[in-house]
């Protein structure tokens, strides 16, 4: 079985205060982009630098939070 790779981001905009979620990470190269499936609704996220970006729901993260 393969290793899932799960990071924290930051909900954007912070409306009510800061909230984490967790995404799983399908791809990344640091510092330039990537993709993931959203915690949201399990489309795909992408990412360019730490902003990111559901194509289904509109979700915008940023991350990952080191």
């Amino acid at each position: 079985m393969a290793h899932k790779t799960i990071e924290k981001f930051k909900k954007q905009p912070e409306t009510d205060g800061v909230e984490i979620l967790e995404m799983e990470l399908t791809e990344y190269m640091f510092p330039k982009s990537g993709t993931g499936i959203c915690p949201q609704c399990g489309g795909k996220m992408n990412g360019v630098g730490l902003d990111w970006e559901c194509e289904g729901c509109d979700l915008k993260l940023v991350g990952p939070l080191f």
